[in-house]
């Protein structure tokens, strides 16, 4: 079972997570109203990963890339915040989440209704947007 748990922090290190902490109409740092050039309210989504914000890494280029193309179909009404470097949450946080959902997940297996990787992995992320209040979460799992 520790082979287990230390598998899925591993699995949940290394995901990446669009968290859509939405902030409608409200820039996410100040809470002032956003808007684009043409005066219309924008929706700031964040995308949060633990990947270090390097050009070389293959995951900073996709975050770059996913604003780049989310911003341009939105025609700007949606903006995409990235925070790399586990700037949301760290091994901590995951730690603790762990701990939160370990009962229920041991629950789940004795009665051989075992949740998958997914579902561990899917449980901790919405255990931490609860957490942080998020209105939509998107996650990759």
């Amino acid at each position: 079972m520790k082979r287990f748990f230390a598998g899925l922090l591993v699995v949940g290190m290394m995901g990446t997570v669009l968290t859509g902490c939405k902030s409608q109409g409200t820039d996410s740092a100040s809470g002032n109203a956003a808007a684009d050039a043409s005066g219309t309210d924008t929706t700031v989504l964040v995308l949060a990963n633990s990947a270090p914000a390097s050009e070389d890494n293959h995951m900073y280029q996709y975050c770059e890339k996913f604003k780049e193309l989310v911003e341009e179909k939105s025609n700007g009404s949606v903006e995409i915040e990235i925070h790399p470097n586990g700037e949301l949450g760290g091994e901590r946080d995951l730690v603790e989440g762990v701990e939160t959902i370990r009962p229920f997940a041991m629950e789940q297996n004795a009665t051989g209704d075992a949740l998958n990787e997914f579902e561990i992995v899917t449980a901790l992320g919405l255990w931490y947007f609860a957490r942080q209040g998020c209105e939509i979460v998107c996650l990759e799992a």
